[in-house]
């Protein structure tokens, strides 16, 4: 009976994650979208992933279908390739306790301190 249970979980898995087309002809969505994580609104915001290497989207149904595609589409890098991407911030106008210019989300993001406009003391703002 544990045996039945495992094999059709798996097999449901592997279900979840069949691909679907997405046209796929030049100046498509599938290529003008390739790479991103889309939110179909039309559908209670379900999530997609666009692969840029087959053009066919991904369901991202649950926690585990998002870890698998990450798992099997993700590039691997090392930490010091990684420190050399800028941190990326949307601005929502959020609380800014030391007055600086950065919002206090960013601040935790990046590891300094919300309550000190020059978290490292060199005489410049954070």
């Amino acid at each position: 009976m544990k045996r039945k249970i495992m094999l059709s979980a798996i097999i449901a898995a592997f279900l979840i994650i069949i691909p679907k087309n997405i046209e796929a002809s030049d100046g498509s969505p599938a290529k003008t979208l390739s790479g991103r994580i889309l939110l179909q609104a039309q559908a209670k915001g379900e999530a997609w992933y666009v692969n840029p290497l087959d053009l066919k989207r991904y369901y991202l149904g649950r926690p585990a279908d998002a870890f698998f595609l990450m798992r099997n589409f993700a590039s691997g890098i090392t930490n010091n390739d990684l420190l050399e991407i800028p941190i990326g911030a949307i601005s929502g106008n959020g609380a800014d306790n030391d007055g600086d210019g950065l919002e206090n989300n960013l601040e935790i993001a990046v590891g300094t301190d919300l309550d000190n406009p020059d978290s490292d003391n060199d005489g410049y703002g954070d």
